[in-house]
């Protein structure tokens, strides 16, 4: 059972994985950036770098889209590059939630 739980999770993450490379990749190439903040959702790999539930600035990179990752701006300014999965692309453009909708969570606007 365990195995089949596993595998379970691991395609979870591909899906997951594909639809933020998806948004990030339409995102560089629209004109204007509708994804400009991702939130965080696992620092398991990196607990002293990452917050969950922080959000932070996105950089436009193709090159790290393609690779599954996301090029963030942490507080001190810098830029780094950390695995897509952790985080949740915020689309600024929305009308929901107070102007941010959390578009590739799956959450809806009521």
């Amino acid at each position: 059972m365990n195995i089949i739980r596993n595998v379970c999770v691991q395609v979870q993450l591909w899906i997951n994985l594909t639809k933020f490379t998806f948004l990030l990749r339409r995102h560089l190439t629209a004109g204007k950036p509708a994804y400009k903040f991702a939130v965080c959702i696992n620092n398991a790999d990196y607990p002293a770098s990452l917050e969950v539930h922080k959000i932070s600035r996105v950089l436009a990179d193709e090159g790290a889209a393609i690779d599954g990752d996301v090029r963030l701006v942490d507080d001190s300014g810098e830029d780094y590059l950390y695995p897509a999965m952790y985080f949740v692309l915020v689309d600024s453009t929305s009308k929901c939630n107070g102007g941010i909708g959390f578009r590739s969570s799956g959450a809806r606007c009521s």
